[in-house]
């Protein structure tokens, strides 16, 4: 197969040396929100080349890649008493992770946990950590308040080139 972002391909990945009429290949190294061209050449068992016409396909952006969840209730919950009293803990612990569905590493700068009215009720900068292709990132933090189910955790993050975008993730049941 040929591909690359023109018709002149310029890149080329075998599809192996079986005799099938059907084929599948990973294509790593893209780039996000591309046009890419492709074409196949194949060989039967009598040596007859052939080239198919040319395609095309587009990536998606590294937000369309790139997923979020904030896990709720918290890992912390209330607990009864042998008496039966409801003991409410001090703290509660959240716990948070970021999917990288890209093709490409990215670096988290910042987390931040957003309620329901848009207010920041916590916020961290981070030594940048990397998340490489097809890895998560899943990090957590002590509350001393119950939140709400309609938080949001934004992941602040740069793409391979630098660029910056934020993942926004929903709560989630952790049961």
């Amino acid at each position: 197969m040929e591909y690359g972002t023109t018709a002149a391909y310029g890149s080329t990945t075998s599809l192996g040396e079986e005799l099938d009429t059907s084929h599948n290949v990973t294509l790593t190294e893209l780039k996000p929100e591309t046009i890419y061209h492709f074409r196949i050449h194949c060989v039967d068992e009598a040596g007859n080349e052939a080239l198919s016409d040319d395609y095309t396909f587009s990536t998606k952006t590294i937000e369309e890649l790139v997923s979020a969840i904030l896990y709720y209730p918290p890992t912390t919950t209330p607990e009864i008493t042998t008496d039966g009293k409801v003991v409410v803990p001090e703290m509660y612990m959240l716990e948070f992770e970021l999917f990288n569905g890209s093709s490409q590493t990215i670096t988290v700068t910042k987390v931040e946990i957003v309620d329901g009215h848009g207010r920041v009720q916590l916020s961290f900068s981070i030594t940048p950590d990397t998340v490489d292709a097809g890895k998560s990132l899943r990090l957590g933090n002590v509350l001393e308040t119950l939140p709400l189910e309609d938080w949001q955790v934004k992941w602040h993050c740069l793409d391979a080139n630098g660029v910056e975008f934020t993942i926004i993730g929903a709560c989630s049941s952790s049961d």
